[in-house]
């Protein structure tokens, strides 16, 4: 008898204890916090098996996932995962938001309150709690526990990648004595499921400063000045966006000068001046440390690339940032300080003249000015099976720019369809070797490049058998539109092109591997244009 309470006890005992918490690997580069979270890779497994659309395909580390969790395919956090996108849109930053808001799995409580945009954008805080417990409950059946701890050297590697990239440079450093301020903590996280997407996330601590979370995308293999961009971009929204919200008043005094790029920076997801300017101001601060960092002529391309994607008040506040700058090293003087100076200047500046929303100017990212797009699948290969598959992510990425942007318009067609269209109104985005793009095909003696016997023609010669090329180009049937192409030696080359980072140059070149082997500008003046070298 006393031995069958002694085995109750044990019973209650083990039922009443905790769920593991796993925990993160990490490593630090001054104060900058570098971690792969269990968290976000729980949620890009269930993500992977969902067939969600930005997730990282064709990896090593993706396939594993996929081979491993297969059993788990028809488990209600892949149910719900795929209900979210599809009836609210649920994407993007908004299930990462989401996920770190709760504890490690495998307990998921949540620990910090969900935004009110994180649950409009689910539909509401219901289905948020039905998600919580899917995920929790795909972490203890589907044995996520031993795949994550089982992978602990590979993340370990990517972590060790990140920390050679940097070189001695100290982001955080960098931040905090440009605006002789600080952030509670700066916490970033690397997803190597996360496909081609970075996002820069914060939640107010205690001490009302911010805990920063740049979401950074990979396995530790990035390009180096893109790579410190990007996260010095995300930090100095955490110091920048405070303040004109502080100052919402002076913003408005400035207001004026949204009327001239209102079109263009709606089309951007940037609706309102305010935003417009967190953005100039972000950017110009932003080009201003790539100076600091990488030299004068760094910085500089930096501000003739922001100009180009219609940021085309940056010059004068960069000026501005020259003299906080000098008073800052002198006197002493913050940037929260200095802040009401800069919103005064701007009240000041005269409106931008002859601002063309719309121009196309050889940048891959203004060919979404048009507000009005058209996607090209191919249809001229014997694989009908890829070609039935290229035609559903050619749909998926018409869904997402529907979703992600203002953009009016955006139809999916054939190649055959395209040819016969007027599409001279029209952004285009074309998919498919040249070949077998009917409509590519047509133009293709106008391009300046070349496509044969598995060779590009570019700035030079190419020939790697996986390499994938993204180009933008005028549209033909109207030359003050542009057009994408999305092109490969092989057409199964092409699903999931769109991962790889790609909008501030004219074009890029890179293998299966996302190794960079070109990319810059076109001299747009040429006609044709001409590969400058």
């Amino acid at each position: 008898m006393k031995k069958i309470i002694l085995l109750l006890v044990l019973l209650v005992f083990c039922f009443s204890l905790p769920a593991k918490k796993l925990e993160p690997v990490r490593t630090s580069v001054g104060k900058l916090n570098v971690s792969v979270d269990p968290r976000t890779e729980l949620l890009g497994v269930i993500q992977i098996m969902a067939d969600y659309p930005l997730v990282t395909k064709n990896s090593p580390y993706s396939n594993e996932v996929k081979a491993y969790f297969e059993p788990m395919k028809d488990s209600k956090a892949v149910e719900v995962t795929k209900m979210l996108l599809q009836e609210y849109g649920f994407s993007y930053d908004a299930p990462v938001d989401f996920i770190l808001r709760l504890s490690q799995p495998l307990q998921l409580k949540r620990t910090v309150p969900y935004s009110e945009d994180v649950k409009n954008r689910a539909g509401g805080e219901a289905n948020l709690s039905v998600y919580r417990d899917a995920i929790r409950d795909f972490a203890k059946k589907s044995g996520f526990e031993h795949f994550y701890v089982s992978k602990k050297e590979f993340y370990e590697r990517i972590l060790a990648s990140v920390r050679e990239m940097f070189q001695g440079r100290d982001l955080v450093k960098t931040v905090e004595e440009y605006y002789k301020d600080s952030c509670n903590s700066y916490n970033m996280i690397i997803c190597p499921l996360n496909g081609n997407n970075n996002y820069g996330l914060r939640f107010k601590s205690s001490n009302d400063k911010y805990d920063l979370y740049p979401v950074i995308c990979g396995e530790g293999k990035y390009r180096e000045r893109f790579f410190d961009n990007v996260i010095l971009h995300e930090f100095n929204h955490s110091f920048v966006n405070p303040l004109t919200e502080k100052y919402r008043d002076k913003v408005e005094l400035s207001k004026k000068l949204f009327e001239p790029i209102r079109e263009f920076m709606t089309s951007k997801a940037y609706g309102e001046w305010k935003i417009t300017l967190d953005e100039h101001i972000v950017r110009a601060v932003t080009a201003r440390m790539m100076e600091m960092l990488f030299g004068k002529q760094v910085g500089a391309e930096w501000v003739i690339y922001e100009k180009k994607q219609g940021f085309v008040y940056i010059e004068p506040i960069i000026e501005s940032l020259k003299r906080f700058e000098s008073l800052r090293d002198s006197d002493g003087v913050t940037f929260a300080e200095y802040f009401p100076n800069l919103l005064s200047m701007l009240a000041d500046l005269n409106p931008v003249n002859n601002f063309d929303t719309a121009a196309f100017n050889g940048i891959i990212d203004r060919v979404f000015n048009t507000g009005k797009i058209a996607v090209v699948y191919p249809t001229a290969d014997c694989n009908q099976e890829l070609i039935y598959k290229i035609k559903q992510y050619t749909a998926y990425v018409a869904d997402f720019i529907k979703q992600k942007s203002t953009i009016k318009e955006c139809v999916v067609i054939s190649d055959s369809v395209a040819l016969s269209k007027p599409l001279d109104e029209y952004g285009i985005l074309c998919y498919g070797t040249i070949e077998s793009n009917l409509f590519l095909s047509h133009y293709k003696e106008t391009f300046p490049f070349q496509i044969k016997n598995g060779e590009l023609f570019a700035d030079k010669k190419y020939n790697d058998p996986s390499l994938r090329f993204i180009t933008c180009l005028p549209n033909p049937q109207n030359n003050k539109n542009g057009m994408i192409v999305y092109t490969a030696f092989k057409n199964d080359n092409i699903l999931d092109i769109n991962s790889y980072s790609h909008g501030s140059y004219s074009y890029h070149i890179f293998s299966g591997n996302r190794t960079v082997l070109s990319e810059g500008f076109y001299d747009t003046k040429s006609v044709p244009w001409k590969f400058i070298k």
